[in-house]
């Protein structure tokens, strides 16, 4: 495709390329549904954990279409550093204190089955707290990986500026490939904002599990 402006000359788009941003909400049935598909009904796992297991999943899917066979993958969701850093963080300190660390997919070494997955990242995540596993930032700067953020239980929802609490709080469009995660008004479900190119876009949202938990 290409696009002008004015007496500009044209310039050309790859639209593969183009990132585009969508929002898949998971109510609290879907949560109440990921719970019992995951075996842990009782609430043994965060809501996080399940949104994430599901999206990595099709994710995992995703590439496996485009490159016809099942892949290792690496996951890296941002951990925020407040409490766990060796050097304390005071509470009043602002901006992010965060750090990247890697969840390793291997093909040959785990199963592609949703509870498989919520074993990985719970238990690569405490490792990662513990100090059992390093944070391997070299890593991830030489594998493609899939970002993860979470802003859930964050009081985005009590923020008041002086004209009254937000009706709906949602986060902008990014122009890399990342999710992010974020309670919805209700507070039993979350909002996942996924931002993929426009090719695996389309895949990632026929995948079979995102249509029957979703909306």
């Amino acid at each position: 495709m290409k696009v002008s402006s004015g007496g500009h000359s044209l310039v050309s788009v790859d639209q593969e390329a183009m990132v585009v941003t969508k929002r898949f909400r998971f109510n609290g049935t879907s949560m109440s549904k990921l719970r019992a598909k995951s075996g842990s009904a009782n609430g043994q796992h965060t809501r996080v954990t399940l949104v994430a297991s599901l999206i990595w999943k099709a994710l995992i899917t995703v590439d496996q279409v485009k490159c016809g066979s099942l892949r290792n993958r690496l996951l890296a969701p941002a951990m925020s550093l407040r409490g766990k850093a060796s050097s304390p963080v005071l509470e009043s300190s602002f901006g992010n204190v965060w750090a990247p660390y890697p969840i390793r997919f291997l093909q040959n070494e785990t199963g592609l089955e949703f509870g498989d997955l919520v074993d990985l990242i719970e238990d690569t995540t405490r490792n990662v707290i513990i100090g059992k596993l390093c944070l391997a930032h070299e890593e991830l700067e030489h594998n493609k990986f899939c970002i993860f953020t979470s802003w859930c239980r964050f009081p985005m929802y009590e923020a008041d500026f002086g004209w009254g609490k937000p009706y709906w709080v949602n986060t902008a469009g990014s122009s890399v490939e990342m999710v992010t995660l974020m309670d919805d008004k209700d507070g039993d479900g979350i909002e996942a904002w996924v931002s993929l190119n426009q090719k695996e876009m389309y895949v990632f949202g026929s995948d079979q599990d995102i249509l029957d938990l979703t909306s």
